[in-house]
């Protein structure tokens, strides 16, 4: 088991957890003016940032053991970039479903 896997698995959970709980910590929401804030769904929100970036954490950590066990440790070098290009794609194509239009 590689521990700088293990501890970025733990802090993607750790800080899905802190984003669900804290929702003013998503990037810019606490820049918005307060007319902004309140065309954002911010609990909703929260939740799919919290789904997405809890699942990327459980798979890398998941994906360590896997791959440390078929003893290719050297696909978790392939495993990152992939999980961390689909989470930007995830997070970026979904964001306008938490925004009300006016």
């Amino acid at each position: 088991m590689s521990t700088p896997n293990l501890i970025i698995g733990i802090f993607f959970i750790v800080l899905s957890i802190i984003i669900f709980t804290f929702p003013n910590t998503i990037a810019g929401y606490n820049t918005l003016s307060n007319e902004e804030k309140k065309k954002i769904k911010v609990k909703q929100l929260a939740k799919f940032v919290f789904k997405v970036l809890f699942s990327v954490g459980i798979i890398i950590i998941i994906g360590n053991y896997i791959f440390t066990w078929l003893k290719v440790p050297y696909l978790n070098y392939i495993l990152h970039p992939i999980l961390y290009i689909l989470m930007l794609i995830i997070l970026f194509s979904n964001k306008n479903k938490y925004i009300q239009q006016d």
